[in-house]
């Protein structure tokens, strides 16, 4: 994180330049981990979204930006799922205490083989996976809705074999 961008955070979190390690309120170590992650543009959580756990989705800066709020045995968590049309997708846990858990997302490449069988075997299994990813995107409420930026449309479209 380079001046800047540390600058914003501690605009957006002021107690962080009082020397609190985390912003006030709850949830404070997955508003700084989210923070943190896209500071570069600055997006942030929306507090009201955070104060009652709400699912949305931030368009900013060329990102399309999935995020919910969850409970299970390790605590409170935010699960977000990012896409920008430079980067690979990222599906991405964040606890209530700052630990973070990857999770399953799109891969736009595939293994390849010059063997045309083997090339095709590696191709369906990665399209497969792929949609078996998308159909749990689809029910946690990650899916397209058509105002994504249209790099992160087509992506998607083309990580699930839509090649038209």
């Amino acid at each position: 994180m380079n001046d800047e961008e540390r600058r914003w955070l501690h605009t957006l979190y002021p107690e962080l330049t009082l020397g609190e390690p985390l912003p006030a309120g709850s949830l404070g170590a997955i508003k700084l981990h989210f923070a943190s992650e896209f500071a570069r543009w600055k997006i942030h959580l929306p507090e009201d979204a955070v104060a009652i756990r709400r699912p949305g989705r931030i368009l900013q800066g060329g990102w399309a930006i999935w995020y919910l709020f969850g409970k299970d045995d390790k605590g409170e968590y935010l699960d977000y799922y990012s896409a920008h049309h430079m980067t690979g997708d990222e599906h991405v846990r964040v606890y209530e205490d700052g630990s973070v858990l990857a999770l399953d997302a799109l891969v736009s490449m595939r293994r390849c083989s010059q063997d045309p069988e083997e090339d095709a075997r590696l191709e369906a299994e990665h399209l497969a996976e792929n949609c078996r990813i998308a159909a749990m995107l689809e029910a946690k409420g990650f899916g397209i809705t058509g105002d994504e930026p249209g790099g992160v449309q087509i992506n998607r479209h083309l990580s699930l074999g839509d090649e038209e």
